[in-house]
């Protein structure tokens, strides 16, 4: 985040210091209108306020009124906001997914698996942004703790193999009010609801307004369109074989002829200590849309709530390849929290 803040006294306004150049307010009129220049790689602004350079500093607006009554007439004294300051929250590592339609014929349907997948796909999406990696678990972290201390409960803390590693053992409805809460911390309007009320408690499936700005799990349609990269027909995000130099997962190449590991097992480069064998994230190249991780390493979970099982996506360290086909469909229990499943999150 980059901050800058303007103190008032008197009806005067003076810079007190900016941070960054390129953030920076120019004035606050005696009529409220606060000014700020923007900047490039800014998600959204907070406004913020303390009645002290020192802070602590605030955007809630109850801290603004309820002023107690002292008994009698006469002066009263209360402690007005008299410095502000705009947050400018950065951008997270998003990559914009160019809306369209991606179709063509289904590797999946072609005797490759025993499911009844159909011998063509036709994806249509529109314009949205996508999280280059899976989320990880210092970024899990970091949304878990403030969700905490601003009324979220979740059923699972989270477990990951390092703090760049993407995180795991989280349930779908966990992944729901995670979303909810890095959009709140990030001053975004969440997507999640239940009986109009944001999404931050229990299990519950909840309505979802895909017009918010907020984080959300990816539709389903949407992770498969974005994991193509762009590639028409093919089984995996960066053609039609893979192999242990394009992705993390369990090799197996005796019983796939498109799994071209020449090594069978684990990634050897990460199978060690206990699983899950997850990679820190882009330690292979990303797809055409510059998205990593999305045919290895960990499955996401996708927004899925007309069964009883949810969806989930890619494949991960410990699946054979056949689970990172681009096409195929995994299914978890909602309350599950396995080492396999993480999350990505969309935004418009």
């Amino acid at each position: 985040m980059k901050t800058c803040f303007i103190g008032m006294v008197c009806g005067l306004f003076f810079s007190s210091f900016v941070w960054a150049a390129d953030l920076q307010i120019t004035s606050l009129e005696n009529t409220g209108k606060l000014v700020f220049n923007g900047i490039t790689n800014a998600a959204s602004y907070r406004i913020e306020w303390a009645s002290s350079p020192g802070g602590p500093w605030t955007n809630d607006w109850k801290k603004l009124s309820f002023i107690p009554a002292t008994g009698g007439e006469g002066a009263i004294t209360n402690s007005v906001p008299m410095f502000f300051r705009v947050v400018a929250v950065l951008k997270a590592d998003m990559v914009l997914i160019p809306g369209g339609t991606n179709a063509g014929t289904n590797p999946l349907a072609a005797g490759e698996d025993n499911l009844n997948y159909p011998a063509t796909y036709s994806l249509t999406v529109t314009n949205f942004y996508m999280d280059e990696t899976p989320v990880t678990k210092s970024e899990w972290d970091a949304v878990y703790t403030w969700a905490e201390a601003h009324g979220y409960s979740f059923d699972n803390a989270g477990g990951g193999k390092g703090a760049d590693h993407p995180v795991h053992s989280i349930s779908w409805y966990d992944s729901l009010k995670w979303c909810n809460a890095r959009s709140e911390r990030d001053g975004l309007t969440p997507c999640y609801t239940v009986s109009n009320q944001v999404y931050k408690i229990g299990q519950f499936i909840p309505d979802v307004d895909v017009t918010k700005t907020g984080y959300r799990l990816p539709t389903v349609t949407e992770w498969e369109y974005a994991a193509r990269g762009g590639l028409v027909g093919k089984r995996f995000p960066n053609g039609n074989t893979i192999s242990h130099t394009t992705a993390n997962y369990y090799s197996d190449s005796a019983h796939y002829e498109y799994d071209s590991g020449p090594e069978a097992g684990y990634h050897p480069t990460y199978h060690f200590y206990a699983p899950p064998f997850t990679s820190p994230v882009r330690s292979f190249a990303p797809n055409g849309y510059g998205l990593y991780d999305m045919d290895g390493n960990i499955q996401v979970w996708c927004w899925e709530p007309k069964y009883a099982s949810r969806q989930m996506r890619g494949g991960a360290a410990n699946q054979k390849a056949d689970v990172s086909r681009c096409g195929k469909i995994s299914w978890q229990s909602p309350t599950d929290a396995v080492m396999t499943c993480g999350l990505r999150c969309v935004r418009k």
